[in-house]
């Protein structure tokens, strides 16, 4: 399976659905396998500061292959990944809410949430791997 715009926006929709049926307002985005942005939908009262960090913990767990909340584990002091969320400009997002999607064992993109508690955003970006999990 490979990602494409089509699947994205399914995604992006079902993460908008349980936001929206959890009273949350929140900022969604999924990219490919480059970190390249193909879904994106911002609710109309979501923090503006979420439009990025949507984004970029899509990227950040498409990048780094694992998720947003596993790499904010290896970035405390004395961690092995510690001051990594320092590098590409800011552009590393270690809060949760970021997921890869894989297709087998191969990475094919990742979702991004941004909006809520950190708990929040990881639980409405479940619910799109989850549904990416069920094709």
């Amino acid at each position: 399976m490979e990602m494409n715009m089509d699947l994205a926006k399914k995604i992006v929709d079902t993460c908008y659905e349980d936001a929206k049926k959890k009273g949350l307002d929140m900022v969604f985005a999924v990219v490919n396998k480059h970190g390249e942005l193909l879904a994106f939908n911002r609710m109309d009262e979501a923090l503006l500061v979420s439009t990025k960090l949507a984004e970029n913990k899509a990227w950040t767990a498409a990048a780094l292959k694992m998720s947003t909340a596993e790499l904010n584990l290896l970035i405390q002091p004395g961690g092995e990944f510690y001051g990594l969320q320092n590098f590409q400009d800011g552009r590393v997002v270690p809060f949760a809410g970021g997921i890869p999607l894989k297709s087998g064992d191969k990475i094919i993109g990742a979702v991004g949430v941004s909006g809520g508690s950190g708990e929040e955003d990881a639980g409405v970006c479940q619910a799109g791997v989850d549904y990416f999990n069920s094709l």
